[in-house]
This record gives C-alpha cells, structure tokens and sequence, in this order.
C-alpha cells in the first residue's frame, strides 16, 4: 500500500508531482491536476487523476498524462524523487494524528481493513524503508496496465483525441 500511495504521489500528488510539471507547467493546459489511490473496497483501489482543462488542450493533456503514465509504468521513481515524498507522507500522517478528526477517521480506516495493530507506531519506519525496487515492483503489479482509460466530461468530444466518445451511460459496453 505505501508503494502505491508513493507512486501516485509521484504521478500527482502536488505542485512537484510529474503531472503538475507536464500538464500546468510544460502545457499551460490546467491550474490544477492530481493523482490518487480511492479505495473502493477494503482490497480494491482505482487509481484516479482529476484535472479541469482548457478545451482547447484537453488533447494535449490526455496525451501528457498518458507519457507521464507510461514513463512512471516503466522507469518507476527513483530513490531521489521518492526521498521528499517519503518525508511529506511522514509529516501528514503526524498532523492528522494531532487532530481529533483526523486521528479518528484513521483509526477507523485502520480498523476496517487487515492493517498490524503496530500500523500507527511504526508508519515513519515504513515509510521511510520504502525504497524504489518496491515501488517500481508495486507498480508492475496493482497500477492498471498502459493505456489508460480516460473519462472525458466535455460540452463536446471534437479534438479530444477520444479512443471511445458516449452520449449515455448505457453506451458503455460500446467502449470494450
């Protein structure tokens, strides 16, 4: 689990996340783009990435994220990009902690699935012994597989550069 958080922080999780510098930065095409790991499930996660983008460059975008995808698929992150993330991971879990709220929501989250009872006490540690052959080996084995699927919610698909386009959900089996 902390691979895959690792690594979709490295995708977008923030302003020095490779999505921020290839779609905000490089493109102009978006103030803001993120990555994440949502649990739908106790054992099952979707990677989602959520941007609002100029329609102009929307085909520009996809294209960007479907690169920085592919380049995180295959070259994995490197212990010198995983070092600040590692850091930032630490330093959120401390603050959630300090926080009525937030302590409660995680242990409720830790309680909900198969987490050690030492979870909480040893997250520093953990984090930290993440290294890249972990990461690079989570990512072969619970990130979706190239290409990815995109969900485009647009006045119009013309210049999307769309593989699929629907006009209602019951078209989906369209896209298979």
């Amino acid at each position: 689990m902390l691979a895959g958080t690792l690594s979709a922080r490295a995708l977008g999780g923030g302003f020095e996340s490779r999505l921020v510098r290839a779609v905000r930065e490089k493109l102009g095409a978006a103030y803001r783009i993120s990555a994440g790991l949502h649990q739908l499930h106790p054992k099952a996660l979707a990677l989602v990435i959520s941007t609002a983008v100029d329609n102009s460059k929307a085909a520009a975008a996809i294209d960007a994220i479907r690169k920085e995808y592919d380049r995180l698929v295959f070259d994995g992150v490197p212990d010198a990009e995983l070092e600040p993330l590692k850091t930032k991971l630490v330093t959120e879990m401390g603050e959630q902690m300090r926080r009525a709220t937030g302590a409660a929501q995680r242990l409720r989250d830790l309680a909900q699935t198969d987490f050690p009872k030492d979870f909480l006490p040893t997250y520093a540690t953990r984090v930290r012994a993440v290294g890249a052959a972990a990461v690079a080996k989570g990512i072969r084995l619970n990130m979706p597989k190239p290409p990815l699927t995109f969900i485009v919610v647009a006045p119009s698909a013309e210049g999307m550069g769309a593989d699929c386009i629907i006009k209602a959900p019951e078209e989906i089996a369209r896209c298979e």
